[in-house]
């Protein structure tokens, strides 16, 4: 029984006891799920990707972690990875490389897969890393994947009710006050200490119809495949377990203007990633992906109709 929050009075914010990873350490970033991740694991280096959010690199170097990169090929497979003992991060690109992190996980020991744009992977006993507020409207939030139980930290838990503003505002129209809230946001979550996930967030998750999220990903990622697929630099397939965060379409050559021209149609298309480190090595692959990709929307927010139109437009501003 809790009754430091008294009993009567006005009524709260709904929720159940329900977790989409019940077995999930929940923390309150996806960043912090991976510095959690090593700080159990005691990892004193780490091989990453060259192409990755620029978080991880900062997120490691928090924890005074060694970082050894990679470079990925044409199919978003690691190039050049280093052997073990050194452990490897695997970023499941865009949700879409399932098959890629099954084969990783079966051939290697010391592997964290970061499934921040792949909520729905089940890690299955690889320590794993995810980032809910991608998929899902959050403020915050992660959950850690620990292949060993007799690891863990004693955290104080987050309070993000003071990062939940330009969710009610974009839920009532106002996008432009929303997005600037957003961006306000983001910079916050750069900061957050390593914390347990708020009570907000946790029943804000779980309210959520997961499968039919993961089912309307799935649909609309088929209808931009069949409409764009052709004009795809990628070579994508959907597997069985795959949902996917976004379609990657990738241009032969800088889509920036595409990108403005579908702005002023009010389409938004993020930048993966802006601020992306220059490293030693980096193939033109990698960084054709910052300058030419489009990840295009697909959520479960938008019908057929949506979806098409998207598709259609894209054309429209090459």
């Amino acid at each position: 029984m809790n009754l430091n929050s008294g009993i009567g009075g006005f009524l709260e914010l709904e929720g159940n006891p329900y977790s989409f990873y019940p077995n999930a350490v929940e923390l309150n970033s996806g960043r912090n799920a991976l510095r959690y991740i090593i700080r159990v694991n005691a990892y004193s280096s780490l091989a990453i990707p060259r192409y990755i959010c620029p978080a991880v690199p900062q997120a490691l170097k928090n924890e005074g972690c060694r970082i050894v990169y990679y470079s990925i090929d044409e199919n978003l497979c690691p190039l050049d990875a280093p052997q073990e003992p050194i452990p490897l991060l695997y970023v499941n690109y865009f949700g879409l490389k399932s098959k890629v992190a099954r084969h990783l996980s079966s051939t290697r020991s010391r592997l964290i897969l970061d499934n921040s744009q792949s909520f729905f992977f089940n890690s299955a006993g690889i320590d794993a890393l995810y980032s809910p507020r991608k998929f899902f409207g959050v403020p915050d939030g992660g959950y850690a994947i620990v292949n060993n139980k007799s690891l863990s930290l004693t955290l104080k838990q987050d309070c993000s009710n003071g990062r939940c503003s330009h969710l009610l505002q974009r839920a009532e129209g106002d996008l432009e006050q929303g997005y600037s809230n957003f961006l306000l946001n983001e910079v916050l979550i750069e900061s957050l200490p390593l914390q347990a996930m708020s009570v907000v967030t946790k029943r804000l998750l779980s309210m959520i119809n997961y499968m039919r999220c993961a089912q309307k990903r799935r649909e609309n990622f088929a209808i931009l495949h069949d409409e764009l697929g052709a004009l795809n630099m990628l070579s994508l397939k959907l597997e069985v377990d795959d949902v996917p965060l976004v379609y990657p379409l990738l241009l032969p050559g800088d889509s920036s203007r595409a990108k403005e021209k579908l702005l002023h149609m009010k389409i938004f298309i993020p930048t993966f990633w802006s601020g992306m480190l220059e490293t030693e090595n980096m193939q033109a692959f990698e960084r054709s992906l910052e300058s030419n990709l489009l990840p295009l929307p697909l959520d479960h927010r938008y019908s057929r109709e949506e979806v098409a139109y998207v598709a259609r437009c894209v054309i429209s501003s090459l």
